[in-house]
């Protein structure tokens, strides 16, 4: 008998030792790894009334940044690869935390395009502390036009469609009427900082809706962690565990410093409180309701706490083609 005890402890401490050695690989792949990769999405996108001339017209989308820097420029050299027609950026370039006004131009004036760059303010573009106005000096200077609920028409190979643009639909700041006016009824692809935009996006027929906000969940259990009381739970775990173990972010600038210790507490909610009750279910990837297309972006940067798991950072390239 005692013998039968002592086994069974020696399995359960092996288990024991299992779960920790599994654990802290999974904590230091969350955080060290997969938030540092770049992987490109492309997503083929079939509009009923599509132009002739807009078939194979590309778009790249990126979202969602919050000041986050990549080793050896990683970021822009991968946009450019792409070679895209157009390069949209909805929301949360920057933020409070990272209130960087010259990583605007750092990051986003390299990136080339053919027909422009266009961007929508997400919720964090609004934080007390930054200036819209220099925002969008510096979206200027790096050759960014930002849609403020207004709509830009695309000329490209005798034809056209509209790029239209919305304030954060989270926060309330939206107005899609206004940003509609003067459209006609070629295409119109609509850019929201939030997938929160969609019921309005689906009353106005919109063709395709191009979002971001979520970061894909940020931190993926399979089956349970898409409900927000367990996404605020395991948040504030990892951010629990970064102050304990008191981790220099890599990579990233706060306020312009290269490298200091970040009290993550600060960093922002992911899905606390920041998702309408009903559009929780919008995380990630393609959406079809009716004749509108919704895509939720990943984005590339994090919040709250600087973890990634299963959610990598995200750039997605769009073709066009007539349905």
């Amino acid at each position: 008998m005692f013998k039968g005890i002592l086994k069974l402890l020696s399995r359960i401490f092996l288990a024991i030792i299992l779960i920790a050695v599994l654990l802290t690989v999974l904590l230091y792949y969350s955080r060290q790894i997969e938030p540092y990769l770049l992987v490109v999405k492309r997503v083929p996108i079939e509009i009923a009334n599509l132009p002739p001339g807009m078939e194979g017209l590309r778009i790249v989308q990126i979202s969602d940044l919050h000041g986050k820097e990549f080793r050896d420029n990683r970021l822009v050299q991968k946009v450019n690869s792409l070679e895209p027609d157009i390069l949209v950026i909805t929301g949360d370039v920057i933020d409070r935390y990272h209130p960087d006004y010259s990583y605007i131009e750092r990051v986003l004036g390299p990136m080339r395009v053919r027909l422009g760059k266009f961007m929508v303010c997400g919720n964090n573009e609004y934080s007390f502390n930054l200036s819209t106005e220099r925002m969008d000096r510096s979206y200027h200077k790096a050759k960014v036009t930002v849609l403020h609920n207004r709509s830009h028409r695309i000329d490209y190979r005798n034809d056209h469609l509209w790029l239209v643009g919305v304030d954060d639909p989270n926060k309330g700041r939206d107005d899609l009427n206004l940003a509609l006016k003067g459209t006609d009824g070629a295409p119109k692809i609509l850019l929201a900082h939030s997938p929160e935009i969609i019921d309005k996006a689906k009353a106005c027929k919109i063709d395709l809706v191009l979002a971001g906000h979520t970061h894909g969940g940020q931190v993926n259990i399979p089956g349970i962690s898409q409900k927000p009381e367990v996404k605020y739970k395991i948040d504030k775990f990892l951010e629990q565990v970064d102050r304990e173990v008191r981790v220099i972010l890599p990579e990233t600038k706060f306020a312009g410093k290269a490298e200091e210790e970040i009290n993550v507490s600060k960093a922002g909610k992911l899905l606390e409180g920041n998702m309408k009750p009903g559009f929780e279910k919008y995380v990630s990837g393609l959406y079809s309701l009716g004749v509108t297309q919704m895509y939720v972006n990943r984005g590339l940067g994090e919040t709250r706490a600087p973890y990634r798991l299963f959610a990598p950072p995200e750039i997605t390239e769009f073709e066009l083609r007539k349905k």
